[in-house]
């Protein structure tokens, strides 16, 4: 390669630049020196750029010939990085937040001025901007405009945000764009609809035609790519009629969110009841309604493939008669119902069950599983009492041989004890059986009574006593 390079550059003037170098170890210098032509006549240069002066000294430059740049203080750096970000508003950066992020780049470039364009340049790929959360954003920056690579943009709970700017629209390789929880926003841009590789779009304002720069329902119709949209409702929005069919053509939608925030404004209410939608949709979620009906289109011919429906926070008395209805071939396939604060809802749930037989199939099979959970604990409760009941059995088998053990012990020492009482008397009446016969027989009777007198009272005090006594005494 180098004697390619060689030829190239034979008899011809040239401006080489190598940028950052660290090393020139492995002795690449030397080689690439030596190999580069010099010719009478034609002036040639190499600049070389690196933070490691050691660099400059190992390919023998002088020190005449290095150029240190000055590095800029904390100010200049700024200065510099504010010229270029903020460009639109003149180097003036509006929201504190973003000058602080600002200001932790600039210190990490350390007052190099390539450096810190470096970080510019690196932003343009930046892919995703997660913002969330910034209560003081009050505008995002026009130079947004310049992330041409970013994918998703998020701005939940940034509370104050009050405009998204026009150069938005130039982000066409957007994917998501969440805007949850903005109060503050009442519109998006007009022209956001050319951002077609849009998938996700979270709070569309719904916004009035008095807001002329605000894009407007009809232009949903572009999203073709549009997989989930949240949709939001006041007081203020217009629906047109020609707009009606927009969500319509929108084939790759599968999840509709609509939050009517309490909306009571008879017109779009009209108008959100005559809407068309894709017929591919799976997932619906109807938030705030101020209707005592469902919509029409709320059917299972109109969304054949739905799957999950929500229903929370509305003033529904009834579902409207196309809701139960099956006229045209089809029927409800949903599996998961969500009825959320409906205090007026006067609906039978037996009726629901009736019209959405996947919904009843999968509470059926819910409850199989439930029952079965249910068996298998019966069961592992039953052998762990079974075990119980065989141990206390054991337990109990053990107290009862140890208690018989110790009635046997007890007898065998009151038989003792009655013994030796037995053979001190018979001692007593044969020491006194020299003398008369009577007084024999009168001791004799006395002794016989005394003993059964005795061995009553000691087997009472054994009976009476007995758990007082020490084990190692009387067992």
């Amino acid at each position: 390669m180098l004697h390619k390079i060689h030829q190239l550059l034979s008899h011809k003037s040239y401006l080489i630049v190598m940028d950052d170098v660290w090393s020139t170890a492995s002795g690449w210098w030397d080689r690439i020196s030596s190999g580069l032509t010099k010719t009478l006549g034609h002036s040639s240069c190499i600049i070389i750029t690196t933070r490691n002066e050691e660099v400059t000294k190992n390919i023998g430059v002088v020190d005449a010939l290095i150029h240190r740049p000055k590095l800029l203080d904390k100010e200049e750096s700024w200065s510099l990085f504010c010229k270029v970000v903020f460009m639109a508003t003149k180097g003036i950066c509006k929201n504190l937040q973003i000058e602080g992020l600002g200001k932790e780049i600039v210190k990490k470039c350390q007052g190099l001025p390539f450096t810190i364009k470096g970080w510019i340049s690196s932003l343009k790929r930046l892919t995703c901007l997660n913002l969330r959360d910034v209560a003081s954003l009050l505008e995002v920056p026009n130079s947004i405009g310049k992330l041409l690579n970013l994918q998703i943009l998020i701005l939940v709970e940034c509370i104050r945000l009050q405009k998204l700017p026009a150069s938005i629209t130039t982000l066409h390789k957007l994917t998501i764009l969440d805007l949850e929880n903005c109060p503050a926003l009442k519109y998006l841009p007009q022209g956001i609809s050319s951002l077609s590789n849009l998938q996700e779009l979270y709070r569309f304002k719904l916004a009035s035609l008095t807001h002329t720069k605000s894009c407007h329902f009809g232009k949903l119709k572009n999203f073709l790519d549009l997989r989930v949209l949240h949709l939001d409702i006041n007081q203020e929005s217009t629906i047109e009629d020609e707009e009606l069919r927009a969500l319509a053509d929108l084939q790759k939608l599968r999840v509709l969110l609509i939050n009517g925030e309490n909306c009571e404004e008879v017109n779009i209410l009209e108008k959100l009841n005559k809407l068309t939608l894709s017929p591919h949709l799976e997932e619906l979620y109807f938030g705030h309604y101020h209707e005592e009906a469902t919509s029409d289109w709320i059917n299972p011919n109109s969304l054949p493939e739905l799957q999950y429906l929500c229903l929370e926070y509305v003033r529904l008395v009834d579902m409207s008669p196309l809701f139960w209805s099956s006229d045209g071939g089809n029927s409800w396939k949903v599996e998961g119902l969500c009825l959320k604060f409906l205090p007026r809802l006067q609906v039978e749930w037996s009726r629901v069950q009736g019209v959405m037989p996947s919904l009843r199939g999968k509470m059926e099979e819910e409850g199989e599983k439930e029952e079965e959970q249910k068996g298998n604990e019966r069961q592992k409760n039953g052998r762990r009492g079974k075990k119980k009941k065989v141990a206390e059995e054991k337990e109990d088998g053990g107290e009862e041989e140890n208690k018989s053990k110790k009635t046997n012990r007890q007898r065998r020492r009151r038989s003792r004890i009655e013994e030796n009482r037995r053979s001190q008397s018979t001692e007593k009446n044969e020491s006194n059986r020299g003398e008369e016969e009577e007084e024999e027989e009168e001791e004799e009777e006395k002794t016989k009574h005394t003993w059964n007198l005795d061995g009553m009272e000691a087997r009472w005090r054994l009976l009476s006593s007995r758990d007082q006594l020490s084990p190692n005494i009387l067992p």
